[in-house]
């Protein structure tokens, strides 16, 4: 199987939950990645064969974007135990389990982000990136389509 989000259409019903509860916008013109678009800001969630990881990307200072390794920081600062490692068949398996695991942490540990809330980042300790290319284009892109000025 591919690593393609649409092939998860039970944890895109999560995202989309997700979504609805938080007012959020949910992107998938990206086959390996979900973007949970908000005032100003982006949550990206990609599947790969090496599992699920999610960034906050923020657009408060466009044209630059600084993306956050939220699945870092929401994991190791905020949540007070670390999950099982089960052991999964194959690849599917573990993603599947990776995006219902990433839904429920965002949910649990991560409410004042998915509201728009910045304060978080003077507690993140973990490196930051600045999106560039086609990839940066696409997700501001994105973000603007949500912005009521654009």
């Amino acid at each position: 199987m591919n690593m393609m989000i649409k092939n998860f259409p039970e944890e895109l019903q999560l995202l989309r939950s997700l979504c609805q509860t938080h007012q959020l916008r949910l992107d998938l013109s990206d086959d390996r990645r979900a973007l949970l678009v908000g005032q100003g800001f982006a949550i990206s969630i990609t599947v790969d064969r090496e599992g699920v990881r999610y960034w906050y990307v923020d657009a408060a200072k466009p044209p630059i974007l600084t993306q956050y390794a939220l699945d870092f920081y929401v994991v190791r600062k905020r949540k007070a135990t670390s999950d099982s490692n089960p052991v999964f068949s194959n690849n599917s398996d573990r993603v599947r389990y990776e995006l219902r695991q990433a839904c429920y942490d965002l949910e649990e540990y991560a409410v004042d982000v998915l509201a728009g809330n910045r304060n978080w980042t003077k507690d993140y300790e973990f490196g930051t990136t600045n999106p560039e290319g086609d990839y940066r284009n696409g997700v501001l892109e994105t973000i603007w389509q949500n912005e009521p000025s654009h």
